[in-house]
């Protein structure tokens, strides 16, 4: 196995299913490359784990768990040769660490047995994942190269991350009765093997350092110690017995770390009090940054209630490089606008205190919170109310209500009227009107659907999301328009018509196209079934929605995806909670049309002239 199908294996663990349109434009090759790739990775983990194909959809089956975590934890990066550009790059660093001086290029590319030039392309490719390290590798003519460390404690983490599943680097714990005693020391502060294991490799990771004389010495800035000194002094007294000297106090930081990024039975509750109240003077400024650029009408004491634990963790974590586990891939994010531009907004004050860079793993997480934040205000205000038109058994009536509840995950009342004349007498609103005849309201964003459909969830769902975007639209929340494209523009000049075209109606300011293409380096905006969904903070000061959906003529390649529906967004830069139901409404429609082939369809033949529920039609 070599390197590509290691990142390839990495990547089906980290994901449930994965489509070849998404495992094309992850990893950058063409669809028959990587049908190979997958061929071979299977060849390779025969009796471990399977990769397999369920309705063009791929994930992983294993098979044997104890030999899957063996491949994980390194002895398959210590296996492979220097063929492999990483375990070159890890060779790199770990001479460079050791070196009390510069080493020649020449003798280096010989114990590499690689050319001069490949092994410029790789310290290339070095200097550039050493940036947020605080390290660089600098270069004198006839001299040779070596390595710069702004903070001495980044010379364990740059072992930790690059070296050490690549090498076995120290035998300080091979002796298992050493092992067991470490072990046991750990656990009572931190039973988790995610810690356990960490904090031994910290541990290997220091006599490494000892041996080739570099001490920690330098101050960590930012970091904070949220575990008394009386509970690490067993584990402390421990290392320093097997390292066979006295620890610094960045020394036992470095050790000690991975106690101090999430809370536990041991975090002091003084010291934790101490730094919430850092947290929350960090968290002041961010809610004035959001609040010049977004209103979006949350109640940030309760924000912070339920966010200061993530942010108080999260700084040691990107301190230390912790690796935090993205559970959460960006289709899953994109579908949160609000609360992922509340969380890059977030991201972006604490940066500019901090002079962090926060990774977008720790943004995503950020997104769900406030996301949950805006649902539960969305639910302190909402009563979603169906009615049913003529008798109906008790039975029926359950379980329509059983069905509603589970497809909205909120508390529905159901209203039943026995006759057409009761409903139209009402003044009410109604998310969805059930009855067996056909009737006619003054509300037509309102469906009206027979009550066998209640049996047919995916059709129900369908018809009510789109229900509520076209009340919406007649509510004028949500300014809506089609229009068609040439496929010959292609994705990006097909998206950035769309965006002049609103901008010389008056719909968008200028700004939007800047703030999209910058975006648009960041991110892919292109989902399933050849949908994009190109989205941006509108500051024209219009209080609604807008949604522009370009059709294009043909199917168009980008990014190793396909696209035929472009979903414009413009976010309003004012947001009261009616436009924050409307704007969830909108995507829920949009990610509903990418996954029902039959709405897809009725939309790319949509007439202007009738009511956007043509789009669930037939279906």
């Amino acid at each position: 196995m070599d390197g590509q199908e290691y990142r390839l294996l990495k990547y089906f663990i980290a994901n449930d299913s994965l489509t070849v349109t998404e495992l094309t434009a992850q990893f950058q090759v063409s669809k028959r490359t990587m049908q190979k790739y997958i061929k071979e990775l299977n060849a390779d983990l025969e009796g471990i784990a399977e990769v397999r194909d369920n309705q063009q959809r791929f994930y992983l089956k294993i098979y044997d768990y104890n030999r899957l975590t063996s491949l994980q934890t390194g002895f398959l990066k210590q296996s492979l040769d220097f063929n492999d550009p990483q375990k070159r790059q890890a060779f790199i660093i770990l001479k460079l660490i050791q070196a009390d001086d510069f080493i020649i290029l020449d003798d280096l590319a010989e114990q590499l047995v690689i050319s001069k030039g490949t092994l410029n392309r790789d310290i290339r490719d070095l200097k550039q994942s050493l940036v947020k390290y605080h390290a660089r590798i600098t270069s004198i003519t006839n001299k040779g190269i070596r390595l710069v460390v702004k903070y001495d404690y980044d010379y364990g983490l740059l072992l930790l991350n690059f070296v050490y599943d690549y090498y076995p680097l120290s035998t300080v714990l091979a002796d298992e009765r050493d092992k067991f005693v470490i072990e046991g020391l750990i656990r009572r502060l931190d039973a988790t093997e995610h810690t356990v294991t960490l904090i031994e490799k910290n541990l290997i990771i220091l006599a490494v350092l000892f041996e080739h004389k570099r001490r920690l010495k330098m101050p960590i800035p930012l970091y904070q110690e949220l575990i008394s000194t009386k509970k690490l002094a067993p584990l402390i007294q421990q290392a320093e017995k097997l390292l066979k000297t006295a620890l610094t106090e960045t020394e036992k930081a470095f050790l000690c770390y991975p106690l101090n990024i999430k809370l536990t039975n041991v975090t002091d509750k003084e010291r934790l009090n101490q730094r919430l109240e850092w947290i929350q003077h960090l968290f002041a400024n961010v809610q004035q940054t959001i609040q010049q650029t977004l209103n979006s009408h949350l109640n940030f004491d309760h924000v912070f209630i339920q966010i200061r634990y993530h942010l108080l963790f999260m700084v040691n974590r990107i301190i230390f490089k912790a690796q935090t586990e993205n559970l959460l891939s960006n289709e899953v994010i994109e579908k949160y606008p609000v609360a992922l531009e509340l969380a890059l907004l977030t991201a972006r004050s604490l940066e500019q205190q901090l002079h962090l860079k926060i990774p977008e793993v720790e943004s995503n997480y950020l997104t769900i919170y406030y996301q949950m934040e805006i649902e539960e205000q969305h639910h302190r205000q909402v009563n979603k109310k169906a009615a049913i038109v003529g008798p109906v058994s008790r039975s029926i009536k359950k379980f329509i209500m059983h069905q509603l509840n589970d497809l909205f995950q909120d508390t529905i009342e159901i209203v039943t009227f026995m006759s057409v004349l009761e409903l139209q007498q009402t003044q009410e609103h109604y998310l969805i009107v059930f009855s067996n005849q056909p009737i006619q309201l003054d509300d037509p964003s309102t469906p009206i659907v027979r009550l066998n459909s209640a049996f047919r969830t995916d059709e129900l769902l369908s018809k009510v999301q789109t229900a509520q975007v076209e009340e919406a639209i007649n509510q004028g929340w949500c300014h809506f328009r089609i229009t068609r494209l040439n496929a010959q523009l292609g994705y990006l000049k097909g998206t950035e018509t769309l965006i002049k075209q609103e901008i010389a109606r008056g719909q968008l300011n200028a700004t939007f196209l800047t703030d999209w293409y910058q975006r648009e380096k960041q991110t892919n905006n292109i989902f399933e079934n050849k949908i994009a969904i190109p989205h941006m903070i509108d500051h024209s000061g219009a209080k609604r929605i807008l949604l522009t959906v370009g059709i294009f003529d043909k199917i168009v390649a980008y990014q190793q995806r396909q696209v035929q529906l472009i979903f414009l967004i413009g976010i309003p830069s004012q947001l009261d909670p009616q436009i924050n139901r409307a704007l969830s409404q909108v995507y829920d429609l949009i990610f509903t049309i990418s996954r029902h082939q039959n709405i897809y369809s009725n939309l790319l033949n949509y007439n202007d002239q009738q009511s956007l529920a043509q789009i669930t039609e037939g279906i």
